[in-house]
């Protein structure tokens, strides 16, 4: 008599943590978990980016989940530095980054978060991304940090990022297009300094390594 085929545990209970430990020794269960949690806001944030094309954003979430899964079985994610659901989301950004240098810039529009990530030592290290945007994020986060940003600097900033035009924006605030410039990058700068104190090092220079020099 044969026995009845038992389906794989879905791992709903346990935390992305574990997941991805799991997930880096080779647990494809686990991986496929982390895929059900977080391949959904992945998706949509591509399907935005790309004006809705379907087939690119199929496309970039697929390279996103392939190289997360590299990744991990590599050891490149330390859950000390950042969340899985961060690092998920840098190793997307690194894709999209290279989606934007094959394709024209223009037609997607400009990311003040693209600026950031360019002026990086490592851009292409998923690690080191991850960390920059999980303290990113908690700089943009309402109270967060001392209040790095104001209110209206971090709108500012994270419609930038989701890919909004200087001009859009202009229209929005009613000013004008330089105004409206100058007072993003006034914001992106406070940004760089922030990041500078966490210890991220720009290509300039600025500072050393995590913890300073």
């Amino acid at each position: 008599m044969s026995a009845t085929p038992v389906n794989p545990p879905r791992r709903e209970h346990e935390t992305l943590a574990d997941l991805a430990k799991a997930a880096g020794a080779g647990d494809r269960t686990a991986f496929e978990a982390i895929h059900r949690r977080l391949s959904g806001g992945l998706y949509r944030q591509f399907l935005e980016r790309l004006n809705g094309r379907r087939d690119l954003a199929d496309d970039l979430s697929q390279r996103t989940w392939l190289g997360v899964w590299q990744s991990l079985q590599l050891g490149r994610y330390d859950p000390a530095k950042s969340a899985m659901t961060t690092f998920v989301y840098a190793v997307g950004y690194k894709i999209w980054l290279q989606h934007l240098r094959s394709a024209s810039r223009g037609e997607y529009g400009e990311s003040a978060m693209a600026g950031l990530v360019d002026s990086a030592p490592d851009p292409e290290n998923e690690a080191t991304l991850a960390e920059l945007l999980e303290d990113v994020r908690s700089c943009l986060q309402e109270g967060a940090d001392g209040g790095v940003l104001t209110a209206d600097e971090r709108g500012l900033v994270r419609a930038s990022a989701q890919g909004a035009s200087d001009r859009e924006l202009a229209r929005q605030m009613n000013v004008a297009v330089s105004t409206l410039n100058a007072r993003k990058q006034a914001a992106l700068e406070k940004l760089r300094r922030f990041l500078a104190q966490k210890g991220h090092r720009t290509k300039e220079g600025e500072r050393g390594g995590r913890g300073g020099e």
